[in-house]
């Protein structure tokens, strides 16, 4: 009995770090992106005022993508 009870903690907890994980990828892609353009030098589009909206289209693409492989890539196995 407590070895299942101690299987089913493991796998709740798994799960819970799965998420955490998800989670932590998806925010870091933008974090980064953010990171390269609020650098003090000079960068490719930087007097561009449409910049932004490239930037934040980049995070949400990229960000969906990490989501969609670790949620439905890992699910077809």
């Amino acid at each position: 009995a407590l070895r299942n009870e101690l299987r089913l903690e493991q796998a709740r907890l798994n799960e819970t770090m799965r998420a955490l994980t998800i989670i932590t990828v998806a925010i870091a892609v933008p974090t980064m992106l953010a990171g390269f353009y609020g650098m003090n030098v000079e960068l490719p589009g930087q007097g561009v005022h449409a910049m932004f909206w490239v930037i934040a289209l980049l995070s949400i693409l990229a960000s969906s993508a990490v989501i969609w492989y670790f949620v439905w890539h890992n699910k077809s196995k």
